[in-house]
């Protein structure tokens, strides 16, 4: 199969990202630098990737088993191994593992295996775009709202927060590949206005802390948009001086 070079690396900086992530969060004494790093990364990494995921799901295909079978072997049979596998060598119980938000750090694997579901969902039931844009705001919305009226162990038995922190990323993803968006939305002049506000927000709120949910999805994609353009499309010096 051939691979697709800009989304390779792509995949290369997000996984560096979460590496050294968990290096300044348990091997690293808290410092300035340390706190501002790990800051920035954790502003985007995950919606990155998220997006990856979104942005080569193949919008052609319904869900049939088949498909289910192929993301069972690829997502749920390693969230379970590995899952597992790190209960026994370590000591934990089987309920540490499963009703752990975090399944022991191994929660995206089942998430993205949901979103995913729920992506097959929308190439069957949505043909426009706006659609689309609906379909995800009341899929986020639901999600909201079981996180509300849920019981603690239902929400982490299926990771719910976390599944729903995923979904903005990857539908941007899926939006921008089902609908041929690619060349539309990377422009220099688009990265350098989000280059400003994304550095405003993170300053403005790492001195003020102003966070809340809106924001930092805002922040997320700014982020996640900031890396893919500089990636997928490297700029020109000749672009840089019009």
């Amino acid at each position: 199969m051939n691979r697709i070079n800009y989304i390779d690396k792509l995949k290369g900086i997000a996984i560096s990202l979460v590496v050294i992530g968990h290096v300044i969060i348990f091997s690293l004494h808290k410092t300035f630098c340390s706190d501002i790093l790990l800051y920035v990364i954790s502003s985007f990494h995950m919606s990155l990737f998220a997006f990856l995921s979104g942005i080569v799901f193949n919008s052609k295909c319904l869900l049939n088993q088949k498909l289910i079978k192929k993301h069972s072997a690829r997502l749920l049979l390693p969230f379970l191994f590995f899952g597992l596998l790190y209960t026994l060598c370590f000591g934990h119980s089987f309920n540490d593992f499963i009703f752990d938000n975090f399944k022991l750090g191994y929660w995206y694997l089942l998430s993205i295996f949901l979103i995913l579901m729920l992506a097959y969902i929308f190439n069957y039931a949505f043909t426009y775009l706006w659609h689309d844009i609906v379909g995800l705001f009341f899929i986020y919305s639901l999600f909201y709202v079981l996180t509300k009226l849920l019981s603690i162990d239902l929400i982490k038995l299926f990771s719910i927060d976390l599944t729903m922190s995923l979904l903005p990323g990857f539908f941007t993803g899926y939006i921008i590949n089902k609908y041929s968006l690619y060349s539309k939305i990377i422009n220099y002049r688009f990265l350098i206005i989000a280059l400003i506000i994304f550095s405003a927000i993170l300053i403005g709120n790492y001195i003020y802390r102003f966070s809340n949910l809106p924001i930092d999805i805002f922040t997320s994609l700014l982020g996640t948009y900031i890396i893919f353009s500089l990636i997928s499309v490297p700029l020109k010096w000749d672009e840089l001086n019009n």
